[in-house]
């Protein structure tokens, strides 16, 4: 059985028109031998009814046998063989040679003679050995069944015509079964093309190409199909660019946010992670599939989800993971039926929160304490002062030197810590101007130099050679030298060592401060620039230090776009270093700085 619509449908025409070419070509020549035999019994019977007549009219009032002489003359105008019979069947004459007589016919045929039926029958005589058509009048003289008349006529001239419209049928047949081949294959071909145009635009468009066009041909229903084939593929595409939009728009959305998203199927199977949470949780795309337990590095985010597929509802969850702090808010994805059939989870990392908050509480501690030992030491001096407990005069110079030096102390923590505010939330208003670097440093170094002398420490300045100058404002950078020399002239021993050196680097100016003081601890080292961040505290508040210097230091420079950096070792001494990018139209400020014209 052919397997392509075109094999079938051309089969098909041809199994259609060959059975019924066969059904014409069987029925066609019995119809026509019908006919002829029908046409030939219809003639004998009217020369029968003739020939009875003309017998009844001569035999007058009985039958006689007729004369040979008159049967032989009958027989030159008849084309047929006959016979006159008696009441009782029996054959009294014939026509010469055809058949003996004193033969009769079947008492069925003599009995329905009598009855006044004509008598018909087709097919072999015996009588003459070959296939005949024979006709029995009744015959009536003086009004009363008298015998009848018979003609046979031999039918092996039909035989013969109806072998040669066969034969002519068969080739007719065959020349028409050829021609109704070609026509059928064109027809099918007709029908079968467009359908597998069509199938070919479907594998395409299996594919995802959905830009596929046929052509329409006709009117009919092969050219409609054809036409909403394409209606069906236009529409199909502007749905699936539509949706590609979407999912890219989606995907490109997880793709930049901050939180780490999760979606997993009602089994707990990962469906989907966007790359913060493939890094956070250290997976990569062949984690799809697998069980959210399976790669989760916190027991906690599997148990979240378990916990919410199983109750339906929303849960959140703190957790550790790699020494960072992990928020977790998950939901469940519901069907159209209402049931459970996924759970989404967003988690976020809030080490960065965790840690301000950590810091906000240290500040509040460290403000407290700060503000809290000078205001003891005012308050016990002030009432010692009040109640008359210290009487000579020089104790009591002494105690409102006291009193005085914390008041300036708690001064400079209130200002230090109000620059400090104004610099991290961008409130600013510097006058910015060309600044020599140079000119700042060795103000600031001869102004500790004094200081430096009686400590017994060197200080030495190489400020030497021509720099180009900085944008900035000169107040705040000499703010940011003066706070590291101080620095280091308070954590220097005496007998130490100070060197500040001011160089260009490239398209910088750089800043050193180098001593010979203690050094910083390596764990130390990193939280220096933190607000009242100490790595002696009770060494640090016996200096005077409240811990905000670097971090002034910190904000001043990296507002005028530099940074910061420390080197030291434990016994070693520190190196204390900052850059400042050159004036130029390329090089600005943050734009937290307001800038004022100069």
């Amino acid at each position: 059985m052919p397997r392509t619509l075109l094999g079938k449908l051309f089969v098909s025409y041809v199994v259609v028109i060959a059975v019924t070419l066969a059904v014409v070509g069987v029925l066609l020549p019995r119809l026509f031998s019908d006919y002829f035999l029908s046409a030939r019994e219809a003639e004998l019977v009217r020369k029968g009814e003739e020939i009875a007549r003309a017998m009844a009219l001569l035999g007058g009032s009985e039958l006689r046998p007729p004369e040979q002489v008159w049967l032989q003359a009958m027989d030159r105008f008849l084309d047929a063989r006959l016979f006159v019979v008696g009441t009782d069947g029996l054959i009294l004459a014939s026509t010469s040679g055809h058949a003996p007589r004193g033969t009769r016919i079947s008492a069925a045929e003599a009995g329905a003679l009598l009855r006044g039926c004509v008598v018909k029958r087709r097919g072999f005589d015996p009588r003459f050995g070959e296939p005949m058509v024979s006709v029995a009048v009744p015959l009536e003289i003086g009004g009363r069944p008298a015998g009848g008349v018979v003609l046979s006529a031999p039918v092996a001239g039909l035989s013969a015509t109806v072998q040669a419209v066969r034969r002519l049928m068969v080739y007719a047949a065959g020349g028409a079964l050829l021609v109704a081949a070609l026509a059928g294959y064109a027809l099918s071909r007709s029908i079968s093309r467009p359908v597998q145009e069509m199938s070919r635009a479907a594998v395409e468009m299996a594919k995802g190409n959905f830009r596929q066009k046929l052509a329409v041909t006709s009117d009919d229903e092969i050219g409609q199909l054809a036409a909403n084939f394409n209606h069906l593929a236009a529409a199909l595409d502007r749905t699936v660019s539509a949706l590609a939009e979407e999912k890219a728009r989606i995907e490109n959305i997880l793709a930049n946010m901050a939180e780490g998203v999760l979606a997993t199927d009602g089994e707990g199977r990962l469906l989907l992670a966007n790359p913060r949470a493939r890094r956070a949780l250290g997976i990569s795309e062949e984690a799809l599939g697998r069980h959210v337990g399976e790669f989760g590095q916190s027991g906690a985010l599997a148990d979240l989800v378990s916990g919410v597929l199983a109750s339906g509802m929303s849960d959140a969850v703190e957790f550790t993971l790699v020494e960072r702090f992990m928020v977790a808010h998950a939901s469940p994805l519901t069907s159209a039926g209402g049931a459970t059939s996924g759970c989404v989870v967003v988690f976020q990392d809030v080490t960065e929160l965790t840690r301000l908050e950590q810091l906000r509480r240290e500040l509040l501690a460290d403000v407290s304490h700060e503000l809290r030992t000078p205001l003891t030491s005012i308050q016990g001096f002030v009432e010692a002062l009040r109640d008359g407990v210290v009487e000579d005069e020089e104790t009591r110079r002494r105690y409102l030197a006291t009193i005085h030096e914390e008041v300036v102390r708690l001064s400079r923590l209130v200002r230090d810590l109000l620059d400090l505010s104004l610099m991290q939330t961008g409130n600013t208003a510097w006058t910015l101007a060309p600044v020599d670097v140079g000119a700042v440093v060795g103000r600031v170094a001869a102004r500790f130099a004094p200081e430096a002398t009686e400590k017994g420490i060197t200080l030495v300045a190489d400020v030497t050679g021509i720099l180009p100058p900085v944008l900035g404002n000169e107040d705040r950078i000499e703010q940011a030298v003066e706070n590291l020399l101080s620095n280091a002239v308070k954590f220097t021993p005496p007998g130490g060592r100070i060197e500040v050196s001011v160089a260009e680097q490239g398209a910088e100016v750089r800043v050193s401060v180098r001593d010979t003081g203690p050094g910083i601890p390596g764990e130390d080292l990193p939280r220096i620039w933190e607000r009242f961040y100490r790595v002696e505290k009770s060494r640090a508040r016996s200096h005077g230090g409240a811990g905000l210097g670097l971090a002034i230091v910190k904000q001043i420079v990296e507002a005028h776009g530099g940074a910061v950096a420390a080197e030291s070792e434990p016994g070693a001494g520190s190196v204390f270093t900052l850059t400042l990018p050159v004036a130029g139209p390329a090089r600005g400020f943050k734009q937290s700085l307001a800038e004022e014209p100069c």
